[in-house]
């Protein structure tokens, strides 16, 4: 998804530039890449924290055993 939106940036730009688009489409197309930016960082936060979780290395109760 961000190649994609990478490119559709790098194109919206270009096509800005030629006054083939306005600004606010040039905009949604960059907020559009840093939505799929952020999701794709929250995607690998979620991974990593199942993994530490699955290895055991996470305190689920703190530091007081029971």
């Amino acid at each position: 998804i961000v190649p994609k939106a990478t490119e559709v940036v790098k194109i919206s730009l270009s096509a800005y530039q030629a006054g083939e688009l306005r600004m606010p489409d040039v905009l949604n197309a960059q907020r559009s890449l840093l939505r799929a930016m952020l999701g794709r960082q929250a995607a690998s936060r979620q991974l990593t924290m199942a993994w530490i979780e699955m290895e055991g290395f996470l305190l689920s109760n703190g530091l007081n055993p029971s």
